[in-house]
């Protein structure tokens, strides 16, 4: 099961398209595996986009993504917390 909420800014900032996503999921592993009980799994995470539109070359403009999320458990060997930046290319169209 997974929520996501997406805002877009309806014009640009310093130049920018910019988006914020925040979501939420939460996954159930039944079952009995060599002795270890089911587990559940909650994540959050939020994400931050800015599209450089003023940037375009052949129909792709550059994008940066910061995301950061967590992951809660009832295992804690499966708990995480995850911060990253990615820096790409999006088609314009």
């Amino acid at each position: 099961v997974e929520a996501v909420a997406r805002l877009s800014v309806g014009r640009p900032v310093l130049g920018m398209e910019v988006s914020l996503d925040i979501s939420a999921a939460g996954e159930r592993y039944d079952g009995v595996f060599f002795g270890m009980a089911g587990r559940e799994d909650n994540e959050f995470a939020v994400e931050l986009t800015a599209d450089l539109p003023t940037v375009e070359y052949y129909g792709f403009i550059p994008s940066v993504t910061l995301r950061a999320s967590r992951t809660d458990s009832t295992i804690t060997r499966y708990e995480t917390e995850k911060l990253g930046v990615e820096i790409g290319w999006r088609s314009a169209f």
